[in-house]
């Protein structure tokens, strides 16, 4: 048994570039399980722009993705972002008594 791992493991692993490729994926591998937790927003993303890529690509087609409509979605974004996170609001603000 011990001779059959032996020979697997020459035949497959004698190669430097074979043992370059394993490092590399397992120092990726302990990479993205040890900062998952700061990669996953980066990982979310990514698939986010993968899944509207065809969506946004169609709308471009027919024109009806303009500069105006784009302009509209960002400044919503911002204002939603400062309201959310920065806390000015155009409403009531609430007073701490």
């Amino acid at each position: 048994m011990v001779q059959l791992f032996t020979n697997w493991y020459k035949r497959h692993f004698s190669d430097p570039s074979a043992i370059a490729l394993l490092m590399l994926i397992v120092g990726i591998f302990l990479f993205v399980y040890f900062f998952s937790q700061l990669l996953m927003p980066v990982f979310v993303a990514i698939a986010i722009a993968f899944l509207l890529d065809l969506p946004v690509n169609k709308l471009q087609k027919n024109r009806w993705f303009a500069h105006g409509f784009s302009d509209y979605c960002g400044l919503w974004f911002c204002h939603s972002y400062v309201n959310n996170h920065v806390g000015f609001s155009t409403g009531n603000v609430a007073t701490n008594k």
